[in-house]
């Protein structure tokens, strides 16, 4: 795609689910970063595919905003296994800086805090491994599909 927009999201969700037409029959869970042309394409998804938020992306922007030294709450409010657990370290959060406390909350939580996403991640919270193939795939992805499909 030339850029990440609305409609190059749209066409990417379409495609997808006219190649893997299974995504719309069992639970999906598509994590992403908080592309503001992503958020606007979610009706391409229909009910069966959830977006997540990469915690990561998350984290990296909360951190740079407020302080790397709330990293280590970040990732238990991340993980929190129940909504009580969730809420009291929100409450934590708040007591220490606010604002944080605020803009995490104002991020979604359903999207990306494990206590109040509504379908399952089996573990996973970032997306670290598409991260990682792109990063080994960095120079091939520029090369014509069929190429690219070679080199994979």
């Amino acid at each position: 795609m030339e850029s990440e927009n609305e409609e190059s999201w749209r066409y990417f969700f379409a495609h997808l689910i006219i190649t893997i037409p299974e995504l719309v029959d069992e639970p999906t869970v598509f994590i992403s970063d908080r592309d503001k042309g992503l958020r606007a394409a979610d009706d391409e998804l229909g009910g069966n595919i959830l977006r997540a938020v990469c915690a990561q992306h998350l984290k990296d922007n909360f951190t740079t905003r407020f302080s790397r030294t709330l990293k280590p709450l970040f990732w238990k409010i991340v993980r929190a296994n129940s909504v009580a657990r969730f809420d009291g370290l929100i409450q934590q959060l708040r007591e220490v800086n606010p604002l944080a406390a605020q803009y995490l909350l104002d991020a979604q939580p359903e999207l990306w805090a494990k206590a109040h996403f509504n379908g399952t991640r089996f573990g996973h919270d970032t997306s670290n491994v598409v991260e990682s193939v792109n990063k080994t795939l960095r120079l091939d992805r520029e090369s014509p599909i069929v190429i690219l499909l070679n080199t994979i």
